[in-house]
């Protein structure tokens, strides 16, 4: 089901901005799914993310925080991946 037809945003239409009025950068993010008994050929899917890490910082506006995480798969994947090639792995903490 498209985005549109759930009405969850629409493109702003020429002159519809208000001077001070910000657009939000956008960036469309693709991804590829394994094959599947549903999907024998795989799956593509492909969704619109607003980029959050170009927000700018307004005094006496609250900036919502936004911490990444890692999934356990992927440290597991970095553990081993790095055993296989006899490296070492160092945790640092960046405040």
């Amino acid at each position: 089901m498209k985005l549109s037809t759930k009405k969850t945003w629409r493109a702003a239409k020429d002159g519809e901005l208000r001077r001070g009025d910000e657009v939000l950068p956008t960036a469309v993010v693709y991804t590829y799914k394994a094959p599947s008994p549903e999907h024998p050929h795989g799956l593509y899917k492909a969704r619109l993310v607003v980029l959050g890490n170009l927000e700018k910082f307004t005094p006496g506006v609250p900036l919502d925080v936004f911490a990444p995480t890692v999934s356990l798969p992927a440290v597991r994947y970095l553990v081993a991946w790095a055993a296989a090639h006899g490296m070492h792995i160092r945790q640092v903490d960046i405040t």
